[in-house]
């Protein structure tokens, strides 16, 4: 699923080149690769050592504030339980050690260049597997199956597009304040928040939960004025900013979303929580077309324009 949405972004970058350049599909697939490996090297390039820096200096700090604020509650080893937590949490998979934030890079490394490499592969190739697929369906049914794939992948662009939106202006918006504040390793949090915008409902706690022990590290009214920071970003984010979002994107409705991301996060552990919503997105549009309108019989419009 990942390298799915891998694919649909190379792709949505790349479909505006052809329909309005007129160029061939794979050549305006080359240029957005370069675009993205070029923007991908220049920003590292100018912004790497500073990003890299707060990071290291964020992923020092929380285990040690994570101590602290235990000792002040009288929990002894704070740190070390809610790595021990973490490890039962994740059972094998990502193995992240909260006290002393130790990744296994190697696992990321090589799934990460699976999800990338296979995402490419499926941007370039997109007809050659849906063919493929389509030629174990009987004939009579391909037109459906067909409809369907393009309409997972229209509905994915747009549900994407709405993430990537939010993901954005909250994260310069979390920077922004958390500088004003004087919060340390402001750019780090705010990459975070935006990073976590991703996950539903989960992604903001983590967020304001890490920026939440800077600042209280720091001063506890400190940690009031985040408390009231993140909670003035989240009001906005829902009442104004989703709504925008939501008259031209895909977005499921609040108990669905929330249900989806704690049955498939049950299913397939962090990961599962990471893609709950896309995949639901899959399966939705899946039942859809061939439940409720080839089966029941009752006409629906696409999912993008509900």
């Amino acid at each position: 699923m990942a390298a799915v949405i891998v694919a649909v972004v190379i792709r949505s970058l790349s479909d505006p080149l052809v329909r309005h350049l007129r160029l061939a599909p794979k050549a305006a697939l080359s240029i957005i690769m370069v675009f993205l490996i070029a923007s991908l090297a220049g920003g590292t390039f100018f912004f790497g050592a500073r990003i890299a820096g707060e990071l290291v200096e964020l992923a020092e700090n929380v285990p040690v504030l994570i101590n602290q604020l235990g000792e002040r509650f009288g929990i002894s080893d704070a740190g070390q339980r809610l790595s021990a937590w973490a490890a039962q949490f994740v059972d094998g998979g990502l193995f992240l050690d909260v006290a002393g934030y130790t990744i296994s890079l190697a696992g990321v490394a090589t799934a990460g260049l699976v999800v990338f490499f296979g995402g490419i592969f499926l941007a370039f190739g997109t007809e050659t597997y849906i063919g493929g697929v389509l030629l174990l369906v009987p004939e009579r049914q391909r037109p459906r199956f067909r409809q369907v794939f393009e309409e997972v992948g229209r509905s994915l662009r747009l549900w994407l597009l709405g993430q990537l939106s939010a993901m954005v202006l909250v994260g310069l918006a979390s920077f922004v304040g958390l500088v004003l504040l004087g919060v340390p390793s402001a750019l780090a949090l705010g990459i975070l928040a935006g990073l976590l915008e991703f996950v539903p409902f989960v992604g903001a706690l983590v967020a304001f939960a890490v920026a939440f022990l800077v600042a209280l590290g720091h001063d506890p009214w400190l940690a009031l004025w985040v408390t009231l920071l993140y909670v003035a970003i989240q009001q906005v984010e829902s009442n104004l900013l989703v709504p925008l979002i939501q008259q031209h994107t895909v977005s499921l409705p609040p108990a669905l979303g929330l249900f989806s991301i704690i049955a498939v996060g049950t299913l397939f552990g962090p990961l599962g929580i990471l893609l709950a919503v896309p995949l639901t997105i899959v399966v939705l549009v899946a039942v859809r077309r061939f439940y409720v309108e080839g089966l029941l019989g009752k006409p629906m419009r696409p999912l993008s324009e509900d």
